[in-house]
């Protein structure tokens, strides 16, 4: 399973449009998320996309987006940063 998910890492965006393949990686590691998150931020590459819709569905969505909360907060002033200066 840890070589899918570093594989995940090189996927562009558009080879998982709707998040398919990332729920089935996280049905096994429900944390990876976070992991990936924090790789698409560290590379500046974090994407304004739907692919993300799915995770609402999911029967763990509460305690995943808690955790993304979390990690976004503790990025806050990076993700600051990239939208004004985007602007």
């Amino acid at each position: 399973m840890a070589v899918l998910e570093n594989a995940y890492f090189a996927l562009d965006d558009h080879h998982d449009y709707d998040g398919e393949i990332l729920s089935k990686i996280m049905d096994n590691n429900s944390i990876y998320i976070e992991r990936y998150l924090e790789f698409k931020l560290d590379n500046s590459s974090l994407d304004r996309s739907n692919k993300y819709l799915f995770i609402w569905l999911r029967n763990d969505y509460i305690e995943i987006m808690k955790n993304i909360l979390n990690l976004l907060s503790l990025n806050l002033i990076y993700i600051e940063n990239r939208i004004f200066s985007s602007s």
